[in-house]
């Protein structure tokens, strides 16, 4: 097994042990601190949690909409491994996917990526360098890599996931700034806060 399998094995044990509670009080703190971190002339691109192995962004999602902001998903292509920032106009409209993973249905207008500010990407874990480790499909690595980078691209975390070190591969592409319910964290020496 790789270090990474091993990460990722290490990652789901640690997030199988935070309490629903927990992962509720978290996620509160962590989409008040987004708040603060998003562009509003900007759209975002956010994600639907995954149980409690995420951080809840929903009620983020609903305030980003609230605010007249133009808010995208992601869609995927499970056939090509890749996802487009479908927007999404209304929390309801939102459809089951594969994985237990919520998703714009097909019928919602792709949002171009000229137009996005701000992405926030899950992971199992992120490291202080930036560097993420996803669960391993590689989808968010594909995106971020044809994004501009004047996008700001936020890893969302709970503080359990911060670990020392992830190895990194050519094609990983890293964060800007991790947010977790404990620190907000500068990738790129700005320090943390």
């Amino acid at each position: 097994m790789t270090h990474k399998a091993l990460l990722r094995e290490r990652m789901k044990s640690v997030l199988a042990a935070v309490t629903p509670a927990e992962a509720a009080v978290w996620s509160g703190v962590i989409g008040a601190t987004l708040q603060r971190k998003l562009d509003p002339g900007k759209a975002v691109l956010a994600f639907w949690p995954i149980g409690t192995s995420e951080p809840d962004l929903r009620p983020l999602c609903r305030w980003v909409i609230d605010a007249g902001t133009v808010l995208a998903l992601p869609r995927c292509d499970w056939t090509a491994k890749t996802f487009v920032p479908a927007q999404v106009v209304g929390l309801d409209e939102l459809v089951p996917g594969r994985y237990g993973m919520t998703e714009p249905p097909g019928t919602a207008g792709v949002v171009d990526q000229s137009a996005i500010g701000t992405v926030l990407i899950p992971g199992l874990a992120f490291d202080a360098a930036g560097r993420r480790l996803g669960r391993g499909a590689g989808f968010y690595d594909r995106f971020l890599a044809q994004l501009p980078r004047s996008v700001q691209r936020i890893g969302v975390a709970f503080d359990v996931q911060i670990v020392d070190e992830i190895p990194s591969e050519a094609h990983d592409v890293p964060v800007e700034l991790v947010v977790t319910e404990a620190r907000t964290h500068s990738t790129l020496g700005a320090g943390s806060g």
